[in-house]
């Protein structure tokens, strides 16, 4: 049979239906975000053969694509590679931004899926819409502990601890939930235990 004429929508034609989702609007660094891909294949007749799906992010300032330091994952839908008549595709990602994506104050991106098939012997090639998702920067602790110069046996002392952020997110409400005292090394060979009992 002939394949009926296509009007052009925002992804795919009337008889493909292509829709991205994205599960939020804002993502710190090295916060996974999930992704959902569905293509509705409205031909009565024709098989979407050979598809192949691409998810990118875009950069929103420089309208370049990231591909070093994000990390795509495809959770459902994977090798999937043809949709049959009447029926639909649903795939889903996570999308990973990786540390330094964020910039120093948040970056946008724009995400979007770029898709290519077979229909009746014809190549398709199309792309979803994009969807606008910031990127945040992620705070990067250091913590340094630090004991007293004298330690005298059966006397409480005081541990002192500082934390330095190196990254350019700001870290908030940071709790310090420390375990037991562990002694890693003891070339003296002296017997001894710790006990944490409190902190301020």
């Amino acid at each position: 049979g002939r394949m009926p004429e296509q009007k052009e929508t925002g992804g795919g034609g009337v008889y493909e239906v292509v829709k991205l989702e994205l599960s939020q609007t804002a993502s710190l660094e090295r916060q996974a975000f999930d992704a959902e891909l569905t293509i509705k294949n409205n031909y009565p007749e024709y098989d979407l053969e050979s598809l192949a799906v691409e998810v990118l992010l875009q950069d929103k300032t420089t309208s370049e694509y990231v591909s070093d330091n994000v990390y795509v994952i495809q959770s459902a839908g994977a090798g999937v590679r043809s949709v049959a008549a009447g029926r639909q595709y649903n795939g889903k990602w996570k999308i990973v931004p990786g540390v330094g994506l964020g910039g120093a104050t948040g970056k946008e991106y724009a995400v979007s899926a770029r898709i290519t098939y077979v229909v009746n012997g014809k190549l398709v090639s199309t792309s979803t819409d994009a969807i606008d998702i910031t990127v945040k920067p992620l705070p990067q602790l250091t913590l340094d502990y630090y004991l007293p110069h004298t330690i005298y046996p059966n006397q409480s002392f005081r541990i002192g601890v500082s934390a330095t952020n190196s990254g350019s997110g700001t870290a908030q409400n940071v709790i310090l939930d420390s375990s037991q005292l562990e002694v890693v090394s003891n070339t003296s060979g002296l017997l001894g235990s710790w006990e944490i009992t409190g902190s301020s």
